[in-house]
């Protein structure tokens, strides 16, 4: 009945990302922990300051939240196999850029097909893939609506 759909989401490694991405991110950082308003420090990315979040987003999601990982091979920001979470019940391959998938047919036609599975779950039970055990689906795999 419940669950997370992500798309291009790094869950292994929240900073496997484009090189000039990261040094964005970095630098962001830097300046935050010198001062600037607004903006998160160093200590953010790598420090005591979000360890439980870290320890949190490594973790198993509760029984009963389905969960499935819309990736990209050719994603160009995300490293996509940061993508593959153990802990996903399904990832499901699509052709998209990073950006591209806020508007990708294939992407939407995912999400759908997640989204069904899940609210045909009986509440308190964990929704499972179309096939038993945990699967790898390119984007042409699932049905068009």
């Amino acid at each position: 009945m419940c669950g997370v759909v992500t798309l291009g989401s790094p869950h292994l490694a929240p900073l496997a990302v484009h090189p000039l991405v990261r040094l964005q991110v970095e630098t962001l950082g830097r300046l935050g922990t010198l001062g600037a308003p607004g903006l998160f420090r160093r200590s953010c990315l790598d420090g005591e300051c979000c360890a439980d979040f870290r320890e949190r987003l490594a973790s198993e999601l509760p029984p009963g939240v389905g969960f499935v990982s819309v990736y990209s091979r050719s994603d160009g920001i995300v490293e996509w196999r940061a993508c593959l979470d153990p802990c996903a019940d399904e990832h499901v391959e699509i052709s998209a850029s990073h950006c591209g998938m806020a508007v990708s047919p294939a992407a939407w036609r995912a999400v759908a097909a997640a989204l069904e599975r899940l609210g045909d779950e009986t509440p308190g039970r964990r929704a499972k893939p179309a096939r038993s055990g945990h699967q790898h689906r390119r984007a042409a795999e699932v049905p068009a609506a």
